[in-house]
């Protein structure tokens, strides 16, 4: 059957192929406003339908099409640079668009392509891709989604793999069980359950967050708890509540508003404020560090650091060329204290400190001070004390047979391994 051009027509039911030429409207008549077609639709050009359209195979090009009710069918293919518009829901196999794809209920289909952009309000899919822009207003749960521009979706996202070129922003969270892939930006407004991300710009959580391996290239942020296996951020990352995980790799800066816990190393080319207590294994911090207290196996310090309660380290402590260390630094085997750098108190079974550094106070079993090394409090050792030229005590050095308990590295020790 074939309506042509610009014709204005009744149809309800139809059993065979429908051929519609370029400015026809039809109105669908059937039961509940609806157009059944036993058969394939072909639009060639701009049509217009009144209702809803059930058929096998819908296609179109070189137009514009718009159906003010539902669609349903096996496969959609519209080509040629044509565009489409459903007012209601679509359900179909396959949908293959080339241009503009707008859906104002909810999709149902296994595979959408679209090669501009793509409208709706729900989909559910096994997978989408589209070339420039897709913007989803309510839940999206979809297996596979590659956008090479823009993504927006305002409700849940459910998925297991994420792929956007440019921007990406998930209005409520949800879940993407393998991987996150963001050229440009990331935004998510909710809690997110991630495989993992990769962002090569700025990726802001806006909500709790758990999964595994992080790497952004530019700006990290979370407004919320963190838990994480590992963490690679090329410049800032601030996590406002706790972070949980196992390795960090920062070339820039982090602030943690709350706890940071990490079973495995921690290394930061920058700056660390943590607000609450700190754990790792192997650190090493390149700039200035602030924290509550911080319990690791080792560290290497280059720059300034301030704890409250101090710093304690199951073998040792390394503080670098004239860097400043205020608060407790305790350690179980050794504390190495380089040329002109300063520390309040140090506890450690041995501790050097090389020339023109400075300390308040030293305890340790064997002790061995480089030329001009000054101690402004008290020094107490159970074996051992060598001394370079010059050096300067506020007060002689003593000998005791075992180091209080509240200036000992021993009772942190038992603390951190029990």
């Amino acid at each position: 059957m074939k309506i042509r051009r610009g014709d204005t027509v009744n149809l309800s039911n139809v059993d065979e192929d429908l051929e519609i030429e370029d400015g026809v409207r039809i109105t669908c008549s059937g039961d509940a406003s609806t157009l059944v077609v036993r058969g394939d639709v072909l639009c060639d050009g701009g049509v217009d339908f009144v209702g809803d359209v059930k058929c096998d195979d819908f296609e179109g090009m070189d137009g514009s099409i718009t159906i003010s009710g539902s669609l349903q069918c096996d496969d959609l293919e519209i080509k040629r640079d044509a565009e489409i518009e459903v007012s209601k829901d679509v359900h179909a196999q396959d949908a293959e668009v080339d241009k503009i794809f707008r859906v104002g209920g909810k999709i149902e289909a296994h595979e959408i392509e679209v090669g501009g952009k793509f409208e709706t309000t729900d989909v559910k899919a096994v997978s989408v891709s589209v070339g420039g822009v897709f913007e989803a207003r309510g839940e999206v749960d979809v297996e596979e989604i590659e956008v090479g521009g823009k993504l927006e979706i305002g409700g849940k996202i459910k998925s297991r793999n994420l792929s956007v070129g440019g921007k990406a922003r998930l209005g409520a969270g949800g879940s993407v069980a393998d991987e996150i892939e963001v050229g440009g930006f990331l935004d998510v407004d909710g809690p997110l359950e991630y495989g993992t991300i990769d962002v090569g710009g700025t990726a802001k959580l806006n909500g709790m967050a758990t999964g595994r391996d992080i790497d952004v290239g530019g700006t990290f942020e979370v407004w919320g708890n963190l838990n994480f296996k590992d963490m690679d951020v090329g410049g800032y990352a601030h996590i406002k509540g706790d972070a949980i995980g196992k390795s960090i790799d920062l070339g820039g800066r982090l602030s943690v508003g709350n706890a940071l816990r990490l079973s495995g190393s921690l290394e930061i080319g920058g700056q660390l404020d943590i607000g609450g207590e700190a754990e790792a294994e192997d650190v090493e911090i390149g700039g200035e560090f602030n924290a509550s207290s911080l319990k690791v196996r080792n560290i290497e310090l280059s720059g300034a650091a301030k704890t409250d309660n101090g710093i304690f380290a199951t073998e040792d402590i390394h503080v670098g060329h004239r860097s400043t260390v205020r608060g407790w630094i305790r350690a179980s085997r050794e504390i190495e204290i380089e040329s002109r750098s300063e520390v309040d108190s140090a506890s450690a079974r041995k501790i050097v400190m090389d020339d023109r550094s400075r300390a308040k106070n030293v305890y340790g079993e064997d002790v061995e001070l480089g030329d001009r090394v000054e101690i402004t409090g008290e020094l107490l050792y159970t074996r051992s004390i060598r001394t370079g030229d010059e050096v300067r005590f506020a007060k002689q050095p003593e000998k005791v047979s075992s180091i209080p308990a509240e200036k000992s590295w021993v009772v942190f020790s038992e603390t951190r391994t029990s």
